[in-house]
């Protein structure tokens, strides 16, 4: 079997990308004082951790809460790193038993096989089935308040 060849053209794309980026950059930092990349990266994660928490908030409304077990872990690789996705069995609103894999995952098979956890999950199945807990509110208040913060501290600046 042949060995792959590497795309060069890929590569000096890349390179020339990553170049352009690394002008601009220097370019904002010097003469506008990062007040457009800031206002880029303080947009960019405000965005995203209000996007997060709208999910959230989504899944509450239209979800059910249930109580489940897990009984699996489906993995997922991704490069070098490997996921776990819990799968809980649960009773629907009708009395159905449910089986599904949660949203979210982990490095490690956590929460372990025969652990009983709270689920919330939308019976009309247009959302994916969530574990509940706080730490489902942490990234999102995280990247807003981070997001939120970059946006003070360039508008503190512009103003000085």
């Amino acid at each position: 079997m042949k060995p792959k060849m590497r795309d060069r053209r890929l590569d000096r794309q890349g390179v020339l990308i990553a170049l352009a980026f690394i002008a601009l950059m220097y370019v904002d930092f010097f003469l506008w004082r990062g007040g457009p990349s800031g206002l880029v990266v303080g947009g960019a994660f405000s965005l995203l951790g209000l996007a997060l928490m709208v999910q959230n908030v989504r899944m509450i409304r239209a979800g059910r809460l249930a109580a489940a077990r897990v009984v699996g872990h489906e993995e997922e690789r991704s490069d070098d790193d490997v996921y776990y996705f819990p799968v809980v069995e649960f009773t629907g609103l009708n009395g159905q038993k449910i089986r599904a894999r949660t949203d979210t995952g982990y490095g490690l098979k956590r929460p372990p096989v025969g652990a009983r956890v709270w689920v919330r999950y939308d019976p009309a199945g247009r959302l994916a089935c969530q574990l509940t807990g706080a730490s489902r509110w942490v990234v999102p208040i995280v990247l807003l308040t981070a997001g939120a913060g970059v946006l003070v501290l360039v508008a503190l600046r512009s103003v000085t």
